[in-house]
């Protein structure tokens, strides 16, 4: 990780970058958890609401890829700041098919498709 003497956001470059706003708080965060929120209603064709709790803890009876898909969508934020990036909605599902395609390949040759639909079937054919 690189020090940096600049406390902004790296996103809407006017807020001090703190973990909560970084986020939760910055709009262009809000933004992208919002597109993360219809694009799992929409190709899951199930309805979950992505408030605060939901992204900081997940939800733990729901489905497990869900909560999959949350860290993912943390990580491609810390990613995005990182790197000075921009948050896209199509970076993500790009990175999304691709760890897709790993855990498929891995189900694969460990005979384990099974676990594999288990926890995809959800979202996989669409992808």
């Amino acid at each position: 990780m690189k020090l940096i003497n600049d406390e902004t956001c790296s996103f809407c470059k006017s807020n001090k970058e703190s973990l909560v706003h970084v986020f939760l708080e910055c709009e262009y965060v809000k933004d992208f958890w919002s597109s993360l929120q219809l694009f799992w209603n929409t190709h899951t064709n199930s309805r979950v609401t992505l408030d605060t709790t939901g992204i900081l803890f997940g939800f733990p009876s729901r489905f497990r890829l869900l909560n999959h898909f949350l860290l993912l969508g943390k990580r491609h934020i810390f990613l995005s700041s990182l790197h000075g990036n921009n948050l896209s909605i199509d970076t993500f599902t790009n990175n999304l098919k691709q760890i897709c395609a790993i855990e498929r390949f891995n189900a694969n040759k460990n005979n384990e498709t099974l676990a594999f639909e288990n926890k995809w079937s959800v979202l996989s054919k669409k992808l």
